[in-house]
């Protein structure tokens, strides 16, 4: 039997990733639907939390940051909102 792939465990896999590059605007959009994907409708609050927490500890770099990912969070509710089949 041919063991390539397989680790002294025996069944699990290992996956070489291709090394990717994500612009900026990618990486804010990879965060607003992860937030969408995890949170749902809650996603407005947490980042609200995540802001918050940012903010008071003086983190202001990320708190911007999470400003850039709410604005694309709202982005994609708006275009739910608009999409006639859902």
């Amino acid at each position: 039997m041919d063991n390539r792939g397989r680790d002294a465990v025996g069944d699990r896999r290992r996956y070489r990733l291709a090394n990717v590059t994500l612009t900026r605007e990618q990486e804010l959009w990879g965060m607003a639907l992860w937030v969408e994907k995890a949170h749902g409708n809650r996603g407005p609050s947490f980042i609200a939390e995540r802001i918050d927490a940012l903010s008071r500890s003086g983190e202001k770099d990320g708190a911007r940051l999470w400003q850039e990912v709410a604005r694309r969070f709202d982005s994609l509710a708006d275009r739910q909102k608009d999409d006639p089949s859902s």
